[in-house]
């Protein structure tokens, strides 16, 4: 249900310091992709080496995590998801929006965390126009011990929701599930959450 700040009347205690209302009110556990998103096959895995320390997006535009998931499907069609979800509250909108078009030094470092003898292929993600309220998209292909994998990622925002998520898969054998298509899922499982939806 939405709610609105109550009026206050007179004048505020000086120590006094509003805060943003409704967000103790979000159901973050919706901000996640779940395994019914997900084809049969793929299955839960701990979050814990996906998951960042506090933020991501960087210094500027940083989110605090709020929610975090990760699956994998490891048969002859091996694909990993995962991603993360923070809290991007008004005043820090516009710098999570720049940071999303990341630099090629923030691109770098994102994908040489990844052990890799090198990059083959490297590319924008197309057709993101409709996803939050600022999205990006990358693609790379990366020699992994001698085997191409096929690494995307996907970064938006909507409204005080930022979002992460990732898939790696085998280069050749088609993905399971589309990122973009999971990105557009858990957008709307977002939406409805927030505090100015009707």
């Amino acid at each position: 249900m939405p709610t609105s700040t109550p009026e206050v009347g007179g004048k505020l205690p000086p120590a006094w310091t509003a805060t943003p209302f409704g967000l103790a009110e979000i159901d973050y556990v919706q901000w996640a992709i779940q395994l019914s998103d997900l084809p049969m096959g793929f299955k839960n895995v701990p979050v814990e080496d996906f998951e960042p320390e506090s933020g991501f997006i960087g210094d500027e535009g940083e989110a605090e995590v709020v929610n975090a998931f990760s699956f994998s499907k490891e048969d002859e069609n091996f694909q990993v998801v995962y991603g993360f979800t923070g809290l991007v509250l008004e005043h820090e909108q516009q710098a999570f929006d720049d940071a999303i078009i990341m630099s090629d030094d923030e691109l770098d470092e994102i994908i040489n965390s990844f052990e890799h003898n090198g990059i083959l292929e490297q590319g924008k993600i197309d057709n993101l126009e409709e996803l939050g309220d600022a999205a990006m998209g990358y693609s790379y292909l990366l020699d992994v011990e001698g085997i191409d994998f096929r690494f995307e990622f996907i970064l938006f925002r909507r409204d005080i929701a930022g979002a992460m998520i990732f898939t790696a898969y085998v280069d050749g054998m088609p993905a399971v599930v589309s990122l973009r298509d999971l990105a557009f899922v858990l957008d709307q499982r977002i939406i409805p959450t927030l505090p100015e939806h009707p």
